[in-house]
């Protein structure tokens, strides 16, 4: 259906579960019959595309059937076995144009497939471990910056009670352009003092990552 074939003939030993299935694919664009697998002999519809699959241990298209069941169609046909035993009989795919399509080819595709997989699987493995690498990175900075977000306070309480308490009256005791010099440079090291802890424990944190 998503090939885009729009006209199913299934035959199967128990026609009720030929009719389950052609209920299930049938709709509006789809038509679907059912027969019983003795009656397949009879079929002249004709076809472009035969898949078989049942358990039988005997070659079910046999040269005679598959002769009968494409007339005077001359087109290749597609041939999917699914069975195993296979139920196409060696002779129908000697005299026959066909692509066949059986269980051995299939499992060479799903081997490749596999195999594709496989090293996707490993390249995601990497992806992740890259990610997860970088998350505990990230994640002991972020802890580190909560660790120290009261370091800012505590040194602007420092500078604070250095010049209203310990230092007050020397510093009263300066000229206004002394006090001004005082004070940008006490604004410089508040600044030095939280910045540069900050940026060599994050300095630290990535050396003992790597």
């Amino acid at each position: 259906m998503k090939q885009g074939f729009t006209n199913f003939t299934i035959f199967n030993r128990t026609v009720n579960n030929a009719e389950k299935l052609a209920k299930i694919i049938q709709s509006a664009a789809v038509k679907a019959t059912a027969f019983p697998l003795d009656q397949l002999e009879n079929y002249q519809g004709g076809f472009d595309v035969l898949v078989t699959c049942t358990a039988s241990p005997d070659k079910i298209i046999t040269p005679e059937l598959f002769a009968k069941l494409k007339g005077a169609d001359v087109n290749t046909k597609v041939i999917v076995d699914l069975s195993v035993p296979s139920n196409i009989s060696t002779e129908v795919l000697e005299a026959n144009k066909a692509n066949v399509i059986d269980v051995n080819e299939l499992k060479e595709i799903a081997s490749a497939n596999l195999e594709e997989r496989q090293s996707e699987y490993v390249a995601a493995e990497e992806l992740i471990e890259e990610n997860i690498k970088n998350f505990r990175q990230l994640h002991r900075t972020r802890s580190l910056e909560l660790k120290m977000r009261n370091v800012p306070e505590k040194i602007r309480e420092i500078k604070d009670k250095a010049m209203n308490d310990v230092f007050a009256a020397e510093i009263n005791g300066l000229d206004e352009h002394s006090r001004e010099v005082l004070g940008r440079v006490l604004d410089y090291m508040e600044k030095k003092c939280i910045s540069v802890p900050m940026v060599m424990a994050k300095e630290i944190i990535l050396e003992t990552t790597n």
